[in-house]
């Protein structure tokens, strides 16, 4: 790859990405050095074994110049796959949860990234106080973030056992917008200041 100094395999599947090239690149700076990765990773026996190990920080530098290229110049390629189709293809959807301060080997963050690749354009979040409110919102940062389109996940943190009330005002919020939304757009179409261009756009024209 022009620019990269790295080694990739070409991909063979899924078939919309035959012919694509394929690397998993560590943020070394990013990297908490649990270990959680190189434990679960099978590799292929074939090939040589696992396809992953520790190693120091020091024996790593290069990488953080080859992770700036991967951010800079790879885009996602997740509207090319069905996300939702399997675990396989979820993993080509950009995370919208990421670098949380949350501790080495945290058993609740993979799971926290993977609804945010499945659902985080759409999502709302009302997080009780805990471990995830922490790292979740630890002002003036937060690991939530938007895709290229600008969509991401709605976060606020309640206090203790209340969220589940605090969640339910959020959707009843939302719903009362939608209507408020369809209310306006109902009452344009009898409108005379409204033209005739902008009925069409909001599918009042009669």
């Amino acid at each position: 790859m022009k620019g990269a100094s790295f080694n990739t395999l070409e991909m063979k599947a899924p078939a919309a990405m035959k012919g694509m090239n394929f690397r998993i690149q560590v943020g070394i700076m990013d990297c908490l050095g649990c270990g959680n990765c190189v434990d679960v990773c099978p590799g292929n026996p074939k090939a040589g074994g696992k396809a992953l190990e520790m190693k120091s920080l020091e024996s790593q530098s290069k990488e953080a110049g080859n992770w700036d290229y991967c951010a800079k110049n790879v885009k996602s390629k997740q509207s090319l796959v069905d996300i939702q189709a399997n675990v396989k293809n979820s993993q080509f959807a950009t995370p919208l949860f990421e670098f949380s301060g949350a501790c080495s080997g945290c058993g609740e963050t993979p799971y926290v990234k993977l609804v945010s690749q499945l659902f985080g354009d759409r999502q709302m979040i009302a997080n009780a106080t805990g471990c995830t409110s922490i790292y979740s919102g630890s002002v003036p940062s937060t690991p939530y973030t938007k895709n290229e389109n600008g969509e991401g996940p709605a976060w606020a943190n309640s206090l203790f056992e209340d969220f589940c009330e605090f969640g339910l005002g959020m959707e009843l919020a939302n719903k009362k917008m939608v209507e408020r939304i369809k209310a306006a757009m109902l009452k344009g179409q009898s409108c005379t200041c409204c033209s005739d261009e902008l009925k069409g756009f909001c599918g009042m024209k009669s």
